[in-house]
């Protein structure tokens, strides 16, 4: 359970940097 709960957190962090970057790149372009 407790690698379930990072693994999910690890996710989240992921798919933050994800978004920022995509945002950044809509905002530059």
């Amino acid at each position: 359970e407790l690698l379930f709960t990072h693994t999910q957190d690890y996710l989240k962090t992921i798919m933050g940097l994800n978004f920022r970057t995509c945002r950044k790149k809509k905002y530059l372009s």
